[in-house]
């Protein structure tokens, strides 16, 4: 509820990088004081706790990054607008601008986005209109069923699907999308008539699995229109139910091009062969049907070996490049991170290894006083003697069992005092996960933890 208050309308107000003729780093700044507030409100943790620590533990961005990668949305969002839109036609003067060579004066937003964000800016992005059907809309010649059972009451479903239409004017045809080796494919099969008809996508940076199969579905459509006139009734199974849906209810989305392709097609048949009615029926992937085997078989030819005389689908899908905007803001987050050494040393050695655990995963089902609990402990920042000496609290950080300083892994695994309960810990968890990566960080073993901490009687909850 916060987070699209303080970001809304980022494109106009915040220009991110450009630290010289913005307020930038004041703007990201405020909004870090507001984010930080939030975040020791959620966890209760103390207030000298690294904010750092508290975005990595709550898993949310850094205030630039969130904000670039809201700000590159939008850039994709303009792209993909109809050429007689205002905002699309600023934008390529925005483009147009920054090609000329030595342009000095000062750019827009936009100009800088484009500046900025080069590998964003896509000359064959899709067209997205507010609607290709009117709200109205309903489809004459095509009906679809998408069972809501498991699956393998599903494939029994249609297994006698099958026998009650094995009929000499019905068509089956199975259709599916794949992708490997980073290329994308569409293929249908129809054992009716022993047919596959095939369609390379191109590379995943471009298309998607989702665009495959509805690429798939086109390819069965157009196999039923080259199809013997006998056939009146013509069945395509796809094993993705989203492709089924938006073919129902066509919205403003990614891909709306290949419904609208599929749509055309559907009206086209319905002046030529208007006795040739469709239905889109949802099977279960993956469950030994024969065609749906066959046809995935035929979709990842299709990717792996483009067919000849075919050029690979050009426009970029934008659900491709949001979800490239997300991997890149990760991996920026994930790095910075991991080469971050000012502070949360602990929690920063702590979660190195892949298998420990943090945000939702770790904390989703802890109620309240354990969630303070464990971040606490595992941000170092709690009522041991180590922290208390570090503020000037006390003076002594030792522990009074006069085995050492006493931190989170001295009252975790060393302490004297606690051996009783340190015990029955290492009985419930095993001698080997008896370390503080697993103890603090894996969601199967916090819970044994936190009982050791309350029957240890150390802290307070406050």
């Amino acid at each position: 509820m916060i987070r699209p208050r303080v970001q809304y309308g980022a494109a106009i107000w915040h220009r991110p990088e450009d630290t010289r003729k913005s307020p930038t780093t004041s703007q990201v700044n405020s909004l870090t004081t507001v984010q930080r507030l939030a975040m020791k409100t959620i966890t209760g943790c103390f207030r000298t706790t690294p904010t750092t620590a508290l975005q990595h533990e709550t898993q949310l961005l850094p205030i630039e990054l969130e904000l670039r990668k809201q700000i590159t949305k939008y850039l994709t969002r303009v792209q993909t607008l109809p050429e007689t839109h205002p905002t699309r036609a600023w934008l390529l003067k925005a483009i147009r601008s920054h090609n000329v060579p030595h342009n000095k004066r000062h750019p827009s937003n936009l100009e800088h986005l484009v500046k900025q964000y080069p590998d964003y800016i896509a000359k064959n992005m899709e067209e997205i209109h507010p609607y290709i059907k009117p709200p109205w809309w309903t489809p004459t010649n095509i009906t679809t069923h998408v069972a809501n059972k498991p699956k393998d009451k599903a494939k029994e479903e249609h297994e006698s699907f099958l026998k009650d239409n094995d009929t000499p004017n019905t068509l089956h045809i199975y259709t599916d999308g794949s992708g490997i080796g980073n290329q994308i494919g569409a293929a249908a099969y129809s054992p009716t008539t022993s047919t596959t008809a095939h369609r390379c996508l191109g590379k995943a940076d471009t298309a998607n699995v989702y665009a495959a199969e509805l690429t798939g579905i086109h390819l069965g459509i157009d196999m039923a229109g080259k199809s013997h006139e006998r056939y009146n009734k013509c069945f395509i199974y796809i094993d993705n139910q989203a492709s089924i849906q938006a073919i129902d209810k066509p919205k403003q989305q990614s891909g709306q091009y290949i419904i609208r392709d599929i749509l055309q097609s559907l009206d086209e048949l319905q002046n030529v062969r208007p006795n040739l009615k469709f239905k889109l029926v949802w099977v279960p992937g993956h469950m030994d049907i024969a065609g749906n085997e066959k046809a995935d078989e035929e979709a990842k030819k299709a990717a792996r070996e483009q067919p000849t005389g075919q050029t690979p689908v050009q426009n970029r899908l934008k659900s491709v490049q949001v979800m490239k905007i997300n991997e890149d803001t990760k991996t920026a987050a994930r790095t910075a991170w991991n080469k971050g050494n000012t502070n949360a040393r602990q929690l920063r050695k702590m979660t190195r290894p892949r298998r420990v655990k943090s945000g939702v995963q770790l904390y989703g089902s802890l109620p309240r006083k354990q969630l303070a609990n464990l971040i606490r402990l595992r941000t170092g920042h709690c009522r041991l003697n180590s922290y208390l000496s570090r503020f000037n609290i006390i003076e002594d950080p030792s522990c009074d069992c006069g085995r050492g300083v006493e931190n989170v892994k001295h009252f975790l695994l060393l302490c004297k005092k606690y051996e009783e309960p340190r015990n029955e810990l290492k009985k419930k968890v095993g001698g080997r996960n008896m370390r503080m990566e697993a103890l603090l960080g894996d969601p199967q073993l916090v819970m044994e933890t936190l009982e050791y901490v309350e029957e240890t009687g150390r802290f307070s909850f406050v």
